[in-house]
């Protein structure tokens, strides 16, 4: 699962606002800033 649509389903932010969330490196994953198009395990 991308890593923005886990974000939006989450209800952190909507997918665009949490494209603009990782952008700024604002987001981590497993202690590592994450990049625009992140896959994780959900």
């Amino acid at each position: 699962m991308r890593l923005n649509k886990f974000l939006s389903e989450a209800g952190i932010a909507s997918r665009r606002k949490a494209d603009e969330i990782i952008s700024e490196k604002r987001v981590k994953v497993n202690g590592i800033v994450a990049d625009i198009g992140t896959t994780i395990n959900s």
